[in-house]
């Protein structure tokens, strides 16, 4: 059967949401990450392998990026990793993404922030057990401080497809007003984009 996963900031509430629903519309289960993350939160998730999903949220109450992994058993969302601290000092205004990256058949992620504090894009990778495999790095030294709004591409192990092994790229727009795609490996070191080819079998 065909599920869907949404993650939204209820303005009204205050609150980062995800919910679970089924291919007719009928929610199974919903779940409140954070009791109040003020006015201006932000929140984003994705799907990873295993029923498991990874919400990222910004908290503009305290200035910080968070994430939690969650577990989907019986229709019912159930905490892995809770409550996670990633930056703890962003400033007054932030955007997050997140997005699924293929990594030897397992699924990692990036969790990707807006740091107004340090003037810079930064991203760092999990895998969905919430074990880090790259601490805090920069994306991009000079992004727009007016135009916070970017995205980031990986792979979708649901669909199986997206970009190769240990991957990903974010587009966002620099200080300079120009668009830029730049594309990176799990790590945290610059990728050219280029896949290798699979000659095997």
């Amino acid at each position: 059967s065909t599920h869907w996963a949404y993650f939204n900031f209820d303005r009204a509430q205050l609150d980062a949401n995800i919910g679970v629903v089924n291919g007719s519309g009928t929610l199974h289960s919903g779940r409140d990450s954070d009791g109040n993350i003020g006015t201006a939160g932000q929140a984003t998730g994705t799907t990873l392998r295993n029923s498991r999903l990874v919400q990222v949220f910004y908290d503009s109450n305290d200035g910080d990026v968070r994430y939690e992994i969650l577990s989907v058993e019986n229709n019912t969302l159930s905490p892995v990793l809770s409550d996670q601290n990633i930056d703890t000092s962003v400033g007054s205004a932030s955007r997050v993404a997140a997005v699924e990256i293929e990594s030897e058949g397992n699924s990692n992620f990036l969790a990707a922030w807006q740091d107004l504090d340090s003037g810079t894009l930064r991203g760092a990778v999990y895998n969905s057990g919430g074990t880090e495999v790259a601490a805090p790095f920069s994306i991009s030294d000079n992004p727009s401080t007016s135009f916070l709004l970017f995205d980031a591409v990986g792979f979708n192990s649901i669909l199986d497809f997206g970009l190769c092994d240990q991957k990903f790229a974010v587009a966002y727009v620099n200080s300079s007003d120009v668009l830029r795609l730049d594309t990176f490996v799990e790590n945290g070191n610059t990728w050219n984009g280029l896949c290798t080819p699979d000659i095997t079998g």
